[in-house]
């Protein structure tokens, strides 16, 4: 569980599912992210490309399972090179009473044997490092709103 606070929910939610936004705070920063696609609804399918700058690139995919606008994202994700381990995961924006947003992110695995092949393809520090990142598009964005 990643939990954090930030600025409004509407504002998070929507760094978090505009696709022309996601590439600015979705995976590690040394790292090009190419949105393939994003259908934010039950049922649609997101699909990312990291790409290194060894010109690798590796895909990350999930299908939407909930979607309460500006409150509950639950979908799933799954490392292509290793399908197998499929994730599901659940965000949570929290309007707090002083304005601010409690953004809570939990994922969970159907077995310890998937939960060790994330671990091991280093999901944890990349996903840290995203939240993260979430700061800056929320200053950028929360800037042109107060202009």
């Amino acid at each position: 569980m990643i939990a954090s606070q930030f600025a409004v929910s509407t504002l998070v939610w929507k760094i978090y599912t505009d696709p022309a936004l996601v590439h600015r705070w979705w995976g590690p920063a040394r790292h090009q992210i190419v949105v393939d696609k994003m259908d934010v609804r039950v049922g649609g399918e997101w699909r990312f490309l990291m790409k290194h700058k060894d010109g690798q690139e590796l895909g990350f995919s999930g299908v939407y399972k909930e979607v309460l606008a500006p409150h509950k994202l639950v979908y799933t994700s799954v490392f292509e090179p290793d399908p197998s381990a499929v994730s599901l995961e659940s965000l949570t924006f929290e309007e707090m009473p002083d304005g601010r947003t409690r953004f809570v992110s939990r994922s969970s695995v159907d077995s310890e044997k998937n939960l060790a092949a994330i671990v091991s393809d280093g999901m944890e520090g990349g996903a840290l490092e995203t939240f993260e990142r979430l700061a800056e598009p929320i200053r950028t964005e929360m800037t042109k709103i107060s202009v």
